[in-house]
């Protein structure tokens, strides 16, 4: 069963048509895009602090693989 937050999730479309676009900006509830990458931001950080927290589960490259991930996103 989906937690509350998990009600206002939605598919993401890699390559969207004009009318799924148009259709999502008038129907689906929208956040400011500094707000959404701070988000995200903040549980990347928890996650690496998950990754410290149990260092036999997890290896140096794990983490620094998890960085330049989230490094490269932020780049577009």
């Amino acid at each position: 069963m989906p937690s509350e937050w998990e009600s206002g999730m939605y598919e993401t479309r890699l390559m969207p048509t004009e009318e799924q676009i148009f259709s999502d900006v008038n129907t689906k509830p929208m956040i400011e895009w500094s707000e959404a990458v701070s988000a995200i931001d903040a549980l990347v950080r928890e996650k690496l602090d998950y990754m410290d927290d149990y260092p036999d589960d997890y290896s140096d490259k794990d983490k620094k693989y998890l960085e330049v991930v989230w490094n490269r996103i932020l780049r577009g």
